[in-house]
């Protein structure tokens, strides 16, 4: 297998985001699959060393022409042949350093920042998404593109060998409900779980609720819980713990406005944890359709979504556990090495193909560039407030 030279772009590695895990997964199996693979982070600073992990910046007190020169350091030793950005951000600052015969953007998730997506495309030769109704949306916005420059890549989970274990009847017990993913109201919108708790209480089920995680908004959701001793904070957890508390859920619930595929979806369905989430179009109700169509509910419909839980508590034991079932069977080309093929592969199609990224870069800011993010971005706000004046 003729050995490639690339180069990963994406704005964090060190916390234990879904993306993050990818990235790890990635700089593992890159080199088996023929793949001689960097990764450059930007807005974070190095605390803990990795293998051919380089922290470039902007960091919020460093500047993008900062970056840009340790960029260009980087990249004049790794030279690569391809470029594969994880996010949108760094194509916009980064892509006209990089010098790659050919240049990707791997999609995680949807959300506000798609709308820049067109306008970054000209500089693309082709997209990884991590779900269907991503793929079908990118292949509608770039409808002038090839269809096979738009990929379907299968995300990687590692769930322990045991995925079939007994399980107590849900009946005349408490369910089991779990969160899984930052705790924070951006996109995760888990300031509705106190509304969808007392949506569950109307509905008279018995439950207990554990979250599994961390993030800003987690200290105001245990004031919200103060007393209410169903609902358990397990905090960030990895390796062993991490899987142990996803195997004592029956229910993992969503409540985001939008989403990709969450990778703590997948891991707990490889276990049988059934999901309950919100018809968004993403690949999250994609996977909960296919297990079975009435684990959708609206979106923001917290009293159907409570609604839902219920029903799942009434079940008997044969209908349950073929919903388990389900959710095992769905996860089965995210197992082993499917991404790592699906990435490699797709790789090297691109280099077959014939470049279509552009070079015609628009010119520069110098005041942007040289300016402090954290100073710019206070900038931008002050602007915005006195143009809404």
């Amino acid at each position: 297998m003729q050995p490639i030279r690339l180069a990963h772009f994406f704005s964090a590695f060190q916390s234990l985001g879904g993306v993050q895990s990818v990235l790890r997964h990635q700089l593992d199996r890159d080199p088996a699959h023929g793949l001689q693979s960097e990764l450059l982070v930007y807005f974070e600073k190095e605390t803990e060393h990795f293998d051919r992990v380089h922290y470039v910046g902007p960091t919020p007190c460093g500047s993008i022409r900062a970056a840009r020169r340790r960029v260009r350091r980087v990249l004049a030793n790794l030279r690569p042949e391809v470029a594969a950005y994880h996010g949108l951000w760094g194509i916009q600052h980064f892509a006209e350093l990089d010098g790659a015969a050919r240049r990707l953007h791997v999609i995680h998730g949807d959300g506000p920042g798609m709308a820049i997506l067109p306008q970054n495309a000209q500089w693309l030769d082709g997209i990884l998404c991590v779900s269907r109704p991503l793929q079908e949306r990118v292949r509608a916005m770039l409808a002038h593109w090839e269809p096979e420059r738009v990929g379907l890549l299968p995300y990687p989970i590692h769930p322990p060998v045991e995925t079939i274990f007994p399980r107590p009847s849900v009946r005349g017990r408490p369910l089991v409900i779990g969160f899984a993913g930052r705790l924070e109201t951006l996109q995760k919108r888990v300031e509705r779980f106190p509304e969808l708790i007392s949506q569950l209480d109307k509905t008279g089920t018995p439950f207990r609720f554990e979250l599994l995680g961390g993030g800003a908004d987690r200290d105001w959701l245990e004031a919200r819980f103060a007393g209410d001793s169903r609902v358990q904070f397990h905090g960030q957890k990895t390796g062993a713990d991490y899987w142990r508390a996803l195997r004592g859920w029956d229910v993992i619930v969503f409540v985001s406005d939008y989403e990709g595929l969450p990778i703590a979806m997948l891991e707990a369905l490889a276990l049988g944890v059934i999901p309950v989430f919100p018809e968004i179009k993403s690949g999250g109700d994609d996977y909960a359709g296919r297990i079975d169509a009435r684990l959708l509910y609206p979106p923001a419909g917290l009293a159907e979504a409570a609604a839902c839980i219920a029903r799942l508590a009434c079940m008997d034991e044969a209908e349950i556990e073929h919903l388990r079932s389900q959710c095992r069977s769905v996860v089965a080309p995210h197992l082993g090495d499917g991404y790592i093929e699906t990435f490699s592969a797709f790789v090297r199609r691109l280099l077959a193909m014939p470049r279509i990224a552009g070079e015609n870069f628009p010119s520069r800011s110098w005041f942007r560039d040289a300016c402090p993010l954290a100073a710019y971005d206070k900038f931008r706000a002050v602007k915005r407030r006195l143009a809404g004046h």
